[in-house]
């Protein structure tokens, strides 16, 4: 039974709650405080996550208005690691922590895979403390100061200081003023606006509900990394951008401090992989550097969650027609998504109800028009009302929000060009020698068959080239005739190239890279296995490796004679052991040397002895 729970403050550990409890009931052995709140002594304290909680809360015996779940959101760390976890996983260490041990939860939710800035004591911040002193009488463990990768209080930028503790074993502890250090410093100026950056950004997600999951937040990921460019309309990540642009970003020294450095022209690292698709779990640490490089803080992240990736597409657009009544009102909500030929951008084409289409980049201004496919009926009916008002086109012009070129195309169009005020030209697309388009299909199709006949080796690409305009034009308006006569696809010139000379120098040039990629490799401290696919990706030439290697045999045999199979790789990383071994004369039993290679099959230990004995 608890007899006497102290006050429990914002952001504070129920790790934190108990060791005050323990310091004011005077328990002198942790068994008695464990016995007091937990009805057993089988239990080990955990900082981050406390186990055991329907005990807990059992014994209150209704003193205190708070539940289970209140202590979960408010005072462990969990709030932070369930934004960046499935939510299935959630609930299952909600339920552990509820009733079970706890002995599975660092596991279950990848703290023991991501042990990255391990803090080995509990941090406290001087100046808080200081303050909680004076006002409190006492100073409790903040939850945000024990995060893995915050180095700064999230309220004053100092650095945080380790709370030393002389006794070895696991127990539940609250701060002593004499044991405490008030001096106060501050990271490097270069450094001090980014920790801190960090450590507000883990305040705000312990100490505001943030209440989403992985599977949603990696949506906002790809929202925003397609504004900034990094990825096409199909999600195609441009991982090199990125990782030139987040570099840029914090740089590389920064990232060693938080043990999340880049491996640069290495595909496998962690920001590589944090943007694909996957089951993986990374520390929420990396989480937040990514949002901070793509939103700037976890805040604007937060307020941004809700827009739905499609947002720009789905949302009513507006229409543009000025001579609708919807005009400048979000009313379109057909909206088609292309990409463009020339800029590979993403186009939206717009069409409302009143016939006007238009189109332009998706992640345009709102009011823009790129380019008008069709006015509509709306839009002609005006143009018909204001020509027979006898108005110059300009004014015409400035009426419709178009080009006096357009009103006089139209108007031609419209069959009332006689009634402009106007002796302007357009260009017509029809060849003016022709009455009608059937006499310009015929004679088209009399100048294809013609060359045809001439030259009867011609391909399709020539003829093309030759006759621009009545390709173009057959294409369009006579396809069928132009597929059936026009020469078949699988035709191709008999007079080849030669391409020996080019093929010579691209060996040549890519033996040279290849070599120096592979020197780079074999002189890394820690053994890579050496693959043809490894080394294309050092060198940005994966595609010529993989697909055109019959093509240089020079790079070729040098890559068969290099590549490792995979147990050629552990033999290798064997050496390395065994060398190390002999160098410092230091005996390691085999469990030991298989541990350190990574090998588990104890055959293969064997299969390398016999291979270099043979030697």
């Amino acid at each position: 039974m608890i007899y006497n729970l102290p006050s429990i403050y914002k952001d504070e550990l129920i790790y934190s709650v108990i060791g005050r409890y323990s310091s004011y009931s005077g328990n002198t052995n942790l068994r008695f405080t464990l016995k007091d709140v937990f009805n057993t002594i089988d239990i080990i304290p955990t900082i981050e996550f406390q186990s055991h909680l329907k005990e807990f809360i059992k014994n209150l015996n209704g003193k205190i208005d708070i539940n289970i779940n209140d202590i979960i959101e408010n005072n462990t760390l969990l709030p932070l690691y369930s934004c960046f976890t499935r939510r299935k996983k959630i609930n299952k260490i909600k339920k552990i922590m509820i009733s079970s041990d706890g002995k599975s939860i660092k596991y279950k939710i990848g703290m023991m895979r991501n042990t990255i800035c391990k803090k080995d004591y509990i941090n406290y911040c001087p100046v808080c403390s200081k303050e909680e002193f004076s006002e409190y009488g006492e100073a409790y463990i903040h939850r945000t100061h024990q995060v893995q990768g915050v180095f700064v209080c999230e309220k004053h930028g100092c650095l945080l200081k380790p709370y030393v503790v002389n006794s070895k074993r696991q127990e539940y502890i609250c701060f002593d003023k004499e044991s405490m250090f008030f001096d106060i410093n501050y990271p490097k100026d270069e450094n001090k606006e980014k920790l801190l950056r960090i450590a507000q950004d883990v305040y705000f997600i312990l100490n505001n509900n943030v209440a989403y999951f992985i599977d949603e937040i990696k949506d906002k990921y790809d929202y925003l990394m397609y504004r900034k460019g990094l990825t096409n309309r199909k999600g195609r990540v441009n991982q090199v951008e990125l990782q030139s642009q987040f570099l840029n970003h914090y740089g590389n020294e920064f990232l060693k401090i938080l043990e999340s450095d880049l491996e640069e022209d290495y595909k496998f690292n962690w920001l590589n992989n944090i943007v694909r698709k996957h089951n993986k779990t990374f520390h929420p640490l990396r989480h937040i550097l990514l949002i901070d490089f793509l939103c700037g803080n976890v805040e604007k992240f937060v307020s941004l969650i809700k827009v739905h990736v499609k947002s720009d597409i789905e949302r009513p657009w507006l229409c543009l027609n000025p001579c609708c009544t919807n005009y400048r009102k979000p009313v379109i909500k057909d909206c088609k998504i292309i990409t463009d030929c020339k800029s590979k951008g993403t186009i939206g084409i717009f069409k409302c109800d009143c016939g006007f289409i238009y189109s332009r980049k998706i992640t345009g201004d709102l009011m823009h028009i790129g380019r008008v496919r069709s006015y509509g009926d709306v839009w002609e009916a005006k143009l018909k009302e204001l020509v027979n008002t006898n108005i110059s086109i300009r004014a015409i012009a400035r009426e419709m929000h178009c080009d006096p070129g357009t009103v006089v195309k139209y108007s031609e169009k419209l069959g009332i060009r006689n009634l402009l005020n106007t002796n302007r030209k357009i260009l017509n697309k029809i060849d003016k020698n022709f009455k009608n388009k059937e006499d310009l299909r015929n004679q088209y199709r009399k100048e294809i068959i013609e060359i045809i006949a001439l030259e009867p080796d011609i391909i399709r690409n020539n003829i093309r080239k030759r006759l621009t305009r009545q390709y173009l034009w057959s294409l369009k308006h006579d396809r069928k005739w132009l597929e059936d006569n026009l020469p078949d696809k699988s035709k191709r010139n008999t007079n080849t190239i030669d391409y020996s000379d080019y093929w010579n120098d691209k060996d040549n040039k890519t033996l040279r890279l290849v070599k120096e990629a592979y020197n780079s490799l074999k002189n890394n401290i820690k053994p890579i296995r050496i693959t043809k696919s490894l080394i294309g990706t050092r060198i940005h030439k994966r595609a010529l490796i993989t697909m055109q290697l019959d093509k240089m045999p020079n790079t070729k045999e040098f890559l068969e004679s290099v590549c490792e199979s995979i147990e050629e790789f552990r033999f290798r990383r064997l050496d390395v052991i065994y060398e190390y071994v002999y160098k410092n004369e230091v005996e390691l039993p085999e469990w030991k040397i298989l541990k350190m290679a990574s090998i588990k099959d104890k055959l293969i230990l064997q299969k390398y002895k016999v291979s270099r004995t043979k030697v």
